[in-house]
C-alpha cells in the first residue's frame, strides 16, 4: 500500500479562507473541500464562482487581455490535477503518489477502534453460525476468527496483505447476511457489489474501489461455465493481486491498488451454490467454505424498531469483538506464510460443488452414452465427443455443454481429476483424446 505524502505541489494563490482546490483529470471538474471536510465537485462555471467569491478578479486589468480568474483556473488544471479524486479502499483521506500519478483520496474508512470488553451477543451469533460439529469440531469459528483478525489487522495498519475469498454457505434465513455486515462494520463500514463485473457482464468496476467490503449476497446464480469460470478468474485478482485496473464510464481506465476482502453468502441448494466457481487446483487456496448453520437472534426483530434497537446493541459490542478478535491467536496449524491463515473447505460444501460441476455432470454422460458392453475406450475430438452426446442425449447435452469450447474444457478438467481415465495425444494439430470405460 502507498504511504500516503504531502506531495509538492505548487501553493495555492487563492485568498487564505479559500480551502485547497484540486483538478480531476479524468472527469474534467474541479474538486473543493467544504467545512466539514468532504470534498464537493464543480464544472469550471462552479469553481469560477467560487473563486469570484474568493476574491479573484473575474476580468482582465486594464491593458491585459486574460483576467487573474483565467490564470488561476490555468493554474489549476495545470499544477494541481491528479489522476485520480474519490474514496480509496483501505487508504486515509489525503494526497498520495501512486505509480508516479498524484492521487486525491477523499475519505478515510471509519474504523472502530478496539477496547476491552464484552460481547455476548456476537458471540452467541457466533456460535450459532458455526457450531463444534462431530466432523470438524470447533474449527469453523476459529477460522472464521482468524480470518478477520489477518484482514483487520493489516486494514488497520494500512499494510497490504492478500486474504482469501471468504464463502458462507447455509439456509435462507440464518444469519448470513447479517454476518457480512458485521465485517463491514469491521473492515471500515463501506461496502461494495461486485457480481457484475466478476461474473464479465460489464466492464465497469470504479464504485468497487470506495469499499474495503466487496459482498456477493444470494446472487442469481448461473450455470454458465464461462459465467462461473469469470468469476473464479476475477476471485483470483482480489484477492492476490497487488492491484487493480478501475475501469469508469467516460474515463481512462487507471491501475491502483486498493485493499479488498471478498464475502460471498449463498444458500445451500444445489442451485444457490452454483453462484460459487468450480473450486480447481489453483483456485482452491484462495477461498475459504464455510457451512453455515441458523443462528438463534439474541433479540427480537420483527418490526423496523426491533431491528434498529439490534443493530445499535451489536453495534455497541463492535469495540469489544475487534479487541479479542486482534487477540485471537492463529492456531500453528491454520498459519499461512501468505495469507496469515489458511483456507478451510467444510467437506459437505465442497462435495456439493463437485455435484454440480458441469464437468462432473459431462462424466456421467460419457459414462452412461459411450461405452458398450465391452467396454472398448473411446477416440476422437471433443467435437467429434459434443456431436455424438448431443445425438444420443440431445436434452442433457444441451444443458450441460452451454458454451463453445464447453467439451474441451470440461475434458481438460477430468484429465487432471482422473489422469487414468483421460488423456489426448495430438494428431495434425489437434487433439485427439482417448477415453476409458470406468473400471469394474
Amino acid at each position: 500500500m502507498s504511504t500516503v505524502s504531502k506531495y509538492d505541489l505548487p501553493p495555492q494563490e487563492a485568498g487564505p479562507q479559500m480551502p485547497p482546490i484540486y483538478y480531476d483529470a479524468a472527469t474534467k471538474e474541479y474538486l473543493r473541500q467544504a467545512e466539514d471536510g468532504s470534498w464537493l465537485r464543480f464544472a469550471e462555471t462552479g469553481i469560477r464562482r467560487e473563486l469570484k467569491l474568493a476574491g479573484i478578479r473575474p476580468k482582465p486589468k486594464e491593458g491585459e487581455f486574460v483576467s487573474d480568474m483565467d490564470r488561476e483556473i490555468s493554474r489549476l488544471t495545470l499544477t494541481r490535477n491528479v489522476a485520480y479524486a474519490a474514496p480509496l479502499a483501505g487508504y486515509s483521506a489525503g494526497l498520495i503518489e501512486e505509480s508516479g500519478r498524484r492521487i486525491l483520496v477523499t475519505e478515510s474508512p471509519r474504523l472502530i477502534e478496539p477496547q476491552a470488553g464484552p460481547w455476548p451477543m456476537l458471540d452467541a451469533i457466533l456460535r450459532g453460525l458455526f457450531p463444534a460439529e462431530e466432523e470438524t469440531g470447533d474449527v469453523q469459528r476459529t477460522v472464521f476468527l482468524c480470518w478477520l483478525k489477518v484482514a483487520f489487522s493489516a486494514l488497520r495498519a494500512r499494510r497490504r496483505q492478500p486474504g482469501q475469498a471468504l464463502a458462507l454457505a447455509g439456509p435462507p434465513g440464518s444469519g448470513k447476511t447479517l454476518l457480512q455486515t458485521v465485517i463491514t462494520w469491521a473492515l471500515g463500514g463501506r461496502h461494495a457489489r461486485p457480481y457484475r463485473y466478476m461474473s464479465g457482464l460489464t466492464g465497469f468496476n470504479s464504485e468497487l474501489f470506495a469499499a474495503e467490503h466487496l459482498i456477493v449476497d444470494d446472487e442469481a446464480a448461473s450455470r454458465d461455465g464461462r459465467i462461473r469460470a469469470q468469476f473464479g478468474a476475477t476471485m483470483k485478482q482480489i484477492t492476490v493481486a497487488d492491484g487493480a485496473r478501475c475501469e469508469k464510464k467516460y474515463c481512462d481506465a487507471i491501475d491502483l491498488r486498493p485493499f479488498w476482502r471478498l464475502t460471498i453468502s449463498v444458500n445451500d441448494e444445489p442451485d444457490a451454490l452454483a453462484v460459487l466457481p468450480p473450486i480447481t487446483e489453483d483456485l482452491a487456496d484462495k477461498i475459504t467454505l464455510l457451512r453455515v448453520k441458523r443462528a438463534a437472534m439474541p433479540m427480537p426483530t420483527q418490526t423496523n424498531e426491533e431491528r434498529e434497537a439490534f443493530r445499535l446493541a451489536l453495534l455497541a459490542e463492535m469495540p469489544g469483538f475487534l479487541h479479542s478478535v486482534l487477540h485471537t491467536e492463529i492456531p500453528h496449524d491454520l498459519a499461512s506464510q501468505r495469507f496469515g491463515v489458511r483456507e478451510f473447505h467444510h467437506p459437505e460444501i465442497l462435495e456439493a460443488l463437485g455435484d454440480i460441476a458441469p464437468e462432473r455432470r459431462l462424466l456421467y454422460l460419457i459414462d452412461r452414452e459411450l461405452f458398450g458392453p465391452m467396454g472398448e475406450p473411446w477416440q476422437g475430438t471433443a467435437e467429434e465427443l459434443e456431436h455424438e452426446l448431443r445425438s444420443k442425449a440431445p436434452a442433457e447435452a444441451a444443458r450441460t455443454i452451454t458454451w463453445s469450447n464447453a467439451v474441451g474444457s470440461y475434458l481438460g478438467l477430468l484429465r487432471k481429476s482422473r489422469p487414468k481415465r483421460f488423456d489426448y495425444r495430438r494428431t495434425n494439430g489437434e487433439r485427439v483424446w482417448t477415453i476409458h470405460p470406468m473400471s469394474p
